[in-house]
């Protein structure tokens, strides 16, 4: 009886322990930032930022397949601190991977088959700062549109000295042309899917 006494005594000893660990860096975590990123696609109109399209020179004159008419759109990435507590040396790595269409043609150039969007450029960056204080925000201007007719911004980390927030390669926002879809069969299209 008291073997079985001393076995209860110690599981309840472990369990107990192992409970208090457990609240501890739950309690712990509540006063850390807590950093996530929100993307936005906005209007662009009459702005241009030569250094937000380093790497990958939209040239659509002589490159078939990248739009001729230009999408006046930016995305932008926030980077916000909902937590209690400040984030210092912030770390934001992405991948910004561009696409062109690859053009399937029937008789001649003016009759477009088909078109499919296909890798074109990616650029790899990073970001950083020094302090972000509770429920505050970074606005970041990423990539203009422009001409492409896909983009897509993959993020590989976000992390500050208290908190890793994305650890691995995540897919955080992907553009589309969808003026592809209401422009018919004409020079407008033509232009549009970069013929």
């Amino acid at each position: 009886m008291e073997v079985v006494n001393i076995i209860l005594t110690v599981i309840l000893v472990v369990v107990t322990s192992i409970y208090t660990y457990i609240t501890y860096k739950t309690l712990l975590s509540y006063k850390n930032p807590i950093l996530f990123l929100r993307t936005l696609l906005v209007d662009s109109e009459y702005e241009w930022d030569k250094s937000l399209m380093r790497d990958l020179d939209p040239v659509q004159e002589q490159i078939r397949g990248l739009s001729k008419i230009n999408i006046d759109k930016k995305i932008k990435f926030k980077i916000v601190n909902n937590g209690v507590s400040s984030a210092y040396d912030i770390i934001l790595k992405y991948e910004i991977h561009t696409f062109k269409n690859d053009i399937t043609f029937g008789i001649d150039e003016a009759d477009v088959k088909d078109y499919k969007a296909i890798p074109y450029k990616t650029s790899l960056r990073q970001e950083e700062y020094n302090y972000l204080a509770p429920k505050e925000e970074i606005d970041l201007d990423i990539v203009f549109t422009s001409n492409f007719p896909k983009i897509e911004i993959i993020v590989t980390e976000l992390k500050s000295n208290e908190v890793t927030s994305i650890k691995k390669r995540t897919t955080i926002f992907v553009y589309e042309n969808s003026e592809h879809c209401e422009i018919g069969d004409s020079i407008d299209y033509l232009n549009m899917v970069g013929v």
